[in-house]
């Protein structure tokens, strides 16, 4: 980058900056590591340094004279971590004073620091600061110790990218809150036993009991009317029996009642999830109004499904954004758990596990309920040479196999869609085709038909008339859980580049999932 130091890069700086330590007061797994550091190699200080290009900050300090402890960062001008992270390598020095690479730094004089041993911290291919150890008499690092330092780097590596992603978390799990709490229909959440687990403001405005009143309260007193409670109280039998609800994933209406006993209908939609439970999750509105005016309502009706499954789409999306961080949470947490720490530290990590759990189950929760309308889509087609999509295809879902297609073959699509397409089918064979067997291409005319071919046990022939219809899951009829989007996805994305895709059952077994496309001439 033009000579200019590592210190600075701007995708590093903004890594540091995403961590969140550069303003958390107090990081108690990292303060461990440091305290661990100094007891094993012996020495008055430890530190966890995250550098910025104007400054050092310790995200863990042990054993800093003041002010800089209280402080809590120094200026470059006392960093001898910042050359941890210029040279993305350690830093070893016997003694600062004769070192010609730090004899002129201020730590020596101001702070104390003679010998001194950093290891880099490193946090998504970025170099974030510095685990090191600072001792004020002259000292010779042995392989040892410099072995135990690097471990301990790693392990701070750990954690902080472990802090960043409960952050991250967090906060989209804040964010998804904000969504149910700004939501114009009343959301009620319960478990197998109808007992109330969440309730939203627009449920109190609707029901008139108060979130603190209605959580833990028997949803069946709150809201059903009594001449419907031997239904209700049927379904929520046989899900907690093990069965399926007859009333998830449909769209109906049912009368309930307020507090103060009024009777009114609602528009409602019910999911059932189960990760480690059955869960009820509903979404109600008052359809009084439009009960009472029938006659003008077919149009509204349409513009209320859309604006409803925009919102479930909207939440649908903040769900998978909040798989990332958790992903990134469970790894880390289950091999901290693998590592020798103390038990106070494993305790720790075992919390973080569970509450993990906790925010995966919400996320999978509202994840289930959620769908995506493809509406209407547009594409920017452009010239693509197939072949090489092709292989990049393969190379995102990390498959081999043979692909049958000339170099000289180009077809008019957005490239993204092109992937997407592909790579949907790739991945619908592995679900339920025991993998993709070849990928062929072939012109017919000014068209190029793209073809993915497996050997499984093919589509069963209840599904194929509606396979690329929303909602049709593969599920339904035998295999893996899905949401019935992905097809429907597929073929959306071809028409937008005026192409299409089908099914062809292959004898004796397998299937061919075809894309059509418009040829091109570059």
């Amino acid at each position: 980058m033009d000579g200019q130091r590592r210190i600075g890069y701007a995708d590093r700086l903004a890594a540091v900056e995403s961590t969140g330590l550069l303003a958390l007061p107090h990081a108690p797994g990292l303060d461990r590591l440091t305290r661990l550091a100094s007891r094993l190699l012996g020495v008055p200080t430890s530190l966890v340094t995250l550098v910025t290009d104007e400054r050092q900050v310790f995200a863990s300090q042990l054993g800093l004279p003041s002010p800089w402890a209280r402080a809590g960062q120094t200026p470059l001008s006392h960093s001898f971590c910042q050359y941890v992270v210029d040279n993305d390598a350690p830093l070893v020095v016997t003694d600062a004073r004769t070192d010609e690479r730090v004899h002129d730094n201020r730590a020596i004089d101001e702070i104390g620091v003679i010998a001194y041993a950093g290891m880099p911290i490193r946090m998504d291919g970025h170099t974030l600061g510095s685990f090191c150890a600072i001792d004020g008499e002259p000292r010779t690092w042995s392989a040892t110790d410099l072995a135990l330092l690097e471990d301990l780097a790693a392990a701070a590596s750990s954690e902080i990218s472990l802090i960043k992603a409960a952050g991250d978390a967090g906060h989209a799990a804040r964010t998804m809150r904000a969504v149910l709490e700004a939501s114009h229909d009343a959301y009620v959440s319960t478990d197998a036993e109808g007992i109330v687990l969440d309730w939203n403001p627009a449920a109190e405005r609707l029901f008139g009991w108060s979130r603190a009143e209605a959580i833990g309260a028997p949803a069946i007193k709150l809201i059903i009317p009594p001449e419907h409670r031997a239904r209700y109280a049927a379904d929520v039998a046989r899900v907690r029996g093990g069965g399926e609800s007859v009333l998830a994933g449909r769209r109906m209406e049912m009368p309930v009642r307020d507090r103060n006993g009024r009777i009114f209908p609602v528009e409602y939609t019910v999911q059932v999830t189960a990760v480690g439970r059955p869960v009820f999750h509903a979404f109600l509105h008052d359809i009084s109004a439009r009960l009472r005016a029938q006659g003008e309502l077919e149009q509204r009706n349409r513009q209320l499904e859309q604006a409803n499954l925009l919102k479930l789409d909207l939440m649908g999306m903040l769900s998978h954004d909040i798989g990332t961080p958790l992903a990134a949470i469970s790894g880390f947490s289950e091999l901290l758990a693998d590592e020798p720490l103390p038990e106070s530290a494993l305790d720790l990590i075992g919390r973080i596990r569970k509450a993990t759990h906790r925010i995966d189950e919400l996320r999978h929760n509202v994840l289930a309920m959620c769908s995506l309308d493809a509406g209407t889509l547009t594409a920017r087609r452009q010239p693509v040479r197939l072949a090489h999509a092709l292989r990049e295809a393969l190379d995102a879902v990390e498959t081999d196999i043979p692909v049958d297609c000339s170099d000289s073959v180009w077809v008019l699509v957005n490239p993204a869609h092109l992937t997407q397409i592909i790579v949907n089918f790739l991945t619908n064979a592995a679900k339920y085709g025991g993998g993709a067997t070849a990928i062929t291409a072939r012109l017919d005319g000014e068209a190029v038909i793209v073809a993915v071919h497996d050997e499984g046990p093919g589509v069963p022939p209840a599904l194929r008339p509606t396979l690329f219809d929303r909602y049709t899951r593969a599920e339904d009829i035998c295999g893996p859980r899905g949401h019935g989007l992905g097809l429907h996805i597929v073929a959306s994305l071809a028409g937008a580049n005026h192409g299409t895709v089908s099914h062809h059952d292959n004898h004796p077994r397998g299937s061919t999932f075809r894309l059509t496309l418009e040829a091109a001439h570059p």
